[in-house]
């Protein structure tokens, strides 16, 4: 695995109201992150690579630095921003400390053009960028993003970028708070190994009202995790493909009758056929059967110890290999193992 590089900055701006939740929620986020068992990063810098408070060209300078060491090396980078944000038309700026109002690309950072810039003359190639901002109008650092660094830079930078908001002002660190909450204790709803931002933005969204968090990206991959799911249940399938197709199928399940019948009939019989029309659920309902916390209560932890999704094109190969891995986990500490397929 690259090495993954970190750059937080946490920022007052001496001409603007203060901000309550500023650092510690700067420091709350670059601990989870560096923590070895969770976001596994190490400072992006020589130093530390948590920035409190700094100048504008102190964290234009940080930025650059960190951007071109990971080039260099070939590392992945991540870089989150906690502060007040600004925007002229459609151009986003970051105001650290002693930035003015209005904004210009001198007086503040104006972030997608400093990236796209440094990229060009980086002299190296990082392996992904994941940049994470909770600052007011933060979005239209996603449509910035979309511009200068998919069309500018002809797609040679792959990357994601989770904002608090959209084109509206951001409130009271709800964004960074939560999101390094998640981070540290894990999603037990999520099966994946790793919390990436696509798991995050939704429960983002959810627990900070009055906000709209953006993701745009382009070619990521999940090498560009945020962190170890620590708080995820460890079902047999959890370690293979199935795991993002089960979490995609249950992402919004409603339980239905349906459900708590095939529990219950799946007790009583040795075999038990699920039959539909194409797209009436049959798919959702066996990875509700698999994943418990997507199903109410209504069935039981560890009911399923292996699970296939057959398509036209699965061989009788290719679904022996699938059920026989899920059952030599499950048979360690189930006696009598249930399939569903």
């Amino acid at each position: 695995m690259n090495q993954r590089r970190l750059l937080v900055i946490g920022s007052q701006c001496q001409a603007l109201q203060p901000l309550r939740f500023l650092p510690a929620a700067a420091q709350e986020l670059y601990a989870v992150m560096t923590d070895p068992k969770r976001g596994a990063c190490v400072s992006a810098l020589e130093g530390p690579g948590l920035l409190l408070d700094p100048t504008v060209a102190g964290a234009k300078d940080a930025i650059r630095t960190a951007y071109v060491r990971a080039a260099k090396d070939g590392a992945s980078l991540f870089i989150a921003y906690i502060g007040h944000g600004e925007h002229v038309r459609n151009n986003f700026f970051l105001l650290p400390w002693d930035a003015q109002e209005p904004p210009t690309s001198d007086t503040a950072v104006h972030l997608t053009n400093l990236i796209a810039e440094t990229h060009a003359i980086s002299g190296g190639e990082i392996d992904g960028l994941a940049v994470l901002v909770d600052a007011c109008y933060s979005g239209l650092a996603g449509f910035g993003a979309a511009q200068a660094w998919v069309h500018g830079l002809e797609g040679t930078l792959r990357f994601e970028l989770l904002t608090a908001a959209a084109d509206r002002p951001a409130a009271n660190g709800c964004f960074s708070v939560t999101l390094a909450r998640l981070l540290r204790e894990g999603v037990a709803e999520v099966p994946d190994e790793h919390l990436r931002c696509a798991h995050l933005r939704p429960r983002l969204e959810k627990a900070c009202a009055n906000q709209l968090p953006q993701h745009p990206s382009y070619n990521a991959d999940e090498t560009l995790w945020l962190a170890r799911n620590t708080g995820r249940l460890l079902e047999p399938w959890a370690q293979t493909p199935l795991a993002s197709e089960i979490e995609r199928l249950t992402l919004a399940y409603q339980v239905t009758p349906a459900l708590a019948e095939a529990v219950e009939l799946s007790r009583q019989e040795r075999c038990l056929a699920l039959v539909g029309e194409a797209g009436t659920g049959k798919s959702a309902l066996a990875a509700a059967l698999a994943w418990p916390p997507a199903a109410a209560g209504v069935v039981p932890a560890g009911f399923v110890q292996a699970i296939a999704l057959l398509t036209e094109a699965t061989t009788p190969q290719e679904l022996a290999r699938t059920l026989s891995e899920q059952l030599i986990r499950a048979l360690r500490s189930s006696a009598r193992p249930k399939v569903v397929s």
